[in-house]
C-alpha cells in the first residue's frame, strides 16, 4: 500500500489557525491534545517522514504550518519549549514525555531539521530538551512527579531521546542526562526469581504503585529496550539502532559512546556489566 492516500487524507483533515494548522485527535473530536501521540506534533511528524520519502511538497508544507501553530501556542520563556496537554481544561498541564510533552515535541524539530535542513530547528530541539533537564527529573519532587518509568510518558522514553541526541549531535552533556535517567531506571526496578519489572506509580490510588505491565510503550518490553540500547553504546558492543519512529533511526551512532569515568559517577562498573 501507498503511504501518500493516508498523508493526503491528512491534509484534509487539517484544520486552518491564525499561524499555521493543526488536527483534532479524532475527525469528530471537538478538543485537541496538540503533542505526539494525540495530536498536532505526531500528525506533522509523519508528514514530514512522509516529505522525506516521497518528495512530495506538500506533504512538508503542512508539516511546517503544523509545528508553526504549535510554537504559536507554546511556552517558550526563558529558553523552553512545551505545549500544554489539551484543551480546555488542560492549559496549564505541561508534561515531559514522548507521548504528550517536551520529549515528543524535540522529536519533532529534530524531524523538520533533516527534512529542511535548517540549524533553527536544532535550536528548537535544543530548547525542549532543556525544558526536561531543567525539570528537575528524574527525581520525584512531589507527589505525582516523576512516577513514571515507561516509554510513552516517562523515563525510558526521556533517555532513548537524549542517547538520541547524543548520537545526532556528539554533546557529551546529552548522554550524561541519558545516563542519569537510565540508572533511575534501575534503581526503582523490582529483581526477583520472575525476571525484572517496574511499576509505574499513580499517586492518588490506592496502593499507589500500578500493576506491572509488559509491553512496548508503558511496560518491560520497551524499557528494556531502552537499556539494551544504551548497553550496546556505552560498551561499545553495538550502533544501538532506534526504531523507524524515531528520528534517530537513520543515525549511525558510535559504536562507543562510553563516558570518561568522571564525567559521570553514576557509571559504577567501567566494563558496562551494570547494564547488562
Amino acid at each position: 500500500m501507498q503511504p501518500q492516500p493516508a498523508g493526503r487524507r491528512l491534509l484534509e483533515l487539517a484544520v486552518p489557525a491564525p499561524t499555521g494548522r493543526w488536527w483534532r485527535s479524532r475527525p469528530d473530536d471537538f478538543k485537541t491534545a496538540p503533542n505526539m501521540a494525540h495530536g498536532t506534533a505526531g500528525i506533522a511528524y509523519c508528514l514530514a517522514t512522509l516529505a522525506t520519502a516521497t518528495g512530495e511538497p506538500e506533504f512538508a508544507e503542512a508539516a511546517l504550518e503544523g509545528a508553526a501553530y504549535l510554537l504559536s501556542i507554546a511556552r517558550t520563556e526563558g529558553g523552553m519549549c512545551g505545549v500544554h496537554h489539551h484543551e480546555v481544561a488542560g492549559t496549564d498541564l505541561y508534561m515531559l514525555g514522548f507521548c504528550s510533552g517536551s520529549t515528543g515535541l524535540g522529536c519533532l524539530f529534530v524531524r523538520l531539521y533533516q527534512m529542511t535542513g535548517d540549524g533553527a530547528w536544532l535550536d528548537w530541539t535544543g530548547r525542549a530538551a532543556a525544558t526536561v533537564t531543567g525539570s528537575g527529573l528524574p527525581a520525584r519532587l512531589y507527589p505525582g512527579f516523576w512516577d513514571n518509568v515507561a516509554q510513552c510518558c516517562g523515563s525510558a522514553g526521556v533517555a532513548d531521546f537524549f542517547l538520541g541526541l547524543h548520537a545526532l549531535t556528539g554533546n557529551l552533556a546529552h548522554l550524561q542526562f541519558a545516563v542519569a535517567v537510565l540508572d533511575d531506571i534501575l534503581d526503582r526496578a523490582v529483581l526477583d526469581e520472575l525476571g525484572m519489572r517496574w511499576h509505574n506509580v499513580e499517586h492518588t490510588a490506592s496502593p499507589p504503585a500500578l500493576p506491572a505491565q509488559t509491553g512496548w510503550m508503558r511496560g518491560a518490553a520497551g524499557i528494556g529496550a531502552t537499556l539494551l540500547r544504551a548497553h550496546l553504546l556505552l560498551t561499545g558492543s553495538g550502533t544501538g539502532r532506534w526504531l523507524p519512529s524515531w528520528p534517530f533511526a537513520e543515525i549511525e551512532a558510535p559504536r562507543s559512546a562510553a563516558l570518561p569515568a568522571e564525567a559521570s559517577p553514576a557509571l559504577s562498573d567501567s566494563d558496562g556489566a551494570g547494564w547488562g
